[in-house]
């Protein structure tokens, strides 16, 4: 269930875009690390659902994601919580989420934004936009080299691509180390309404 200020805000975002006009793809791609856990990760939920609730009306193509490690062998996993094409149901949605919350483990972002931006530029739309939740830095897979230098060497490669790259943080300011765009939500009910807004300006 969405709250009462995300539903105005996507009324609000459904009345200023005119859908007949847009060309764009969109990513939502969730940070799944073990400091998301509980509320974090239950408003990264919400997030997405306000994603979905604003661009299906709108036949704006988009896919959340969600990414962490495997316990253990410290490989790069990714959650496929709703797939380019899908029509997930809320409920749906949040039981995706609640299969993933069990296993949230460390996050090397890099790998997960690789893989995200490569989907992504597969998709036909002339504009494409890749919006990451993040509660802080690279973690993991220290055997691979610097994984903070290489995180920061993605993002500029994406960006570079013409992507529309933004940076959330929730509730830390880490994103400002690595993205161009980035913002930072310092209350978690403004999660939604910040999400909604980036895609408002950007297409």
């Amino acid at each position: 269930m969405l709250s009462g200020d995300t539903e105005n805000s996507t009324r609000i975002f459904r009345k200023r875009i005119v859908s007949d006009t847009l060309d764009t793809a969109v990513t939502l791609l969730v940070d799944c690390s073990g400091s998301m856990s509980g509320k974090k990760f239950e408003m990264a939920c919400s997030g997405a659902g306000a994603l979905a609730e604003a661009l299906r009306p709108l036949n704006i193509s988009f896919n959340v994601l969600g990414f962490t490690n495997t316990e253990g062998y410290d490989q790069p996993l990714i959650w496929v919580f709703n797939d380019f094409g899908e029509r997930v149901p809320t409920s749906e949605l949040v039981s995706r989420f609640k299969t993933a919350s069990g296993c949230l483990w460390e996050n090397t972002d890099g790998d997960a934004l690789a893989y995200a931006s490569y989907v992504l530029g597969l998709r036909r739309e002339k504009r494409k936009v890749l919006l990451v939740l993040s509660d802080g830095s690279p973690a993991g897979r220290e055997h691979a080299g610097d994984i903070s230098a290489y995180t920061a060497r993605v993002i500029g490669d994406i960006e570079d691509s013409g992507v529309d790259v933004y940076g959330i943080g929730i509730l830390d300011d880490n994103v400002r180390h690595y993205y161009k765009k980035h913002v930072v939500v310092s209350k978690l009910d403004d999660l939604s309404p910040t999400i909604l807004s980036i895609i408002d300006r950007s297409i």
